[in-house]
């Protein structure tokens, strides 16, 4: 998660997991080669087990893992816009930058109770919090693109004021 664009009229924020997708994308590969070697050796079983359920799964969690997001804040368009791209494909969300009323983070506890994962959450003046990201990550990126959005929501500019 990152800022790419930090102006006083502008700020827009982008994440890919890249580390995620490329490690799902090496299990990937290693079920592949695994199952290939197999197969080339006599093992139709063991070959084409690796191939399918090793690959199969491979595939299932890089279709969850695989999530590009974009959140654009614009007080020039006096809106905000949230882009997510996945294998199910491209979902767009418009709202009225007035409806922004901050950002925060959501928690839960990972496998066995030891790290904390964690989600950007924009809430609105009415609602629910809306979630940046479908998935969860460990770290304190999404509390320092909170604060970064809070702060960017707070700073007044002479061409609209985010309630």
């Amino acid at each position: 998660m990152r800022k790419v664009t930090d102006r006083p009229d502008l700020l827009v924020i982008d994440h890919l997991p890249w580390r995620a997708v490329f490690g799902v994308l090496a299990f990937l590969l290693a079920m592949l080669a695994l199952g290939g070697l197999a197969l080339a050796r006599g093992g139709w079983a063991p070959g084409l087990g690796l191939i399918l359920l090793g690959g199969g799964s491979a595939l299932a969690a890089l279709s969850t893992v695989a999530e590009h997001c974009r959140l654009a804040l614009d007080r020039t368009a006096g809106e905000a816009t949230l882009t997510r791209r996945n294998f199910r494909g491209r979902r767009l969300r418009r709202y009225p930058l007035a409806r922004i009323a901050r950002a925060g983070t959501q928690s839960k506890l990972d496998w066995m109770w030891k790290p904390r994962l964690h989600r950007l959450v924009i809430h609105l003046d009415k609602g629910p919090g809306l979630p940046f990201s479908e998935s969860w990550q460990a770290g304190s990126e999404p509390a320092e693109m909170a604060r970064a959005i809070n702060d960017w929501l707070a700073r007044t500019s002479g061409q609209h004021t985010p309630s």
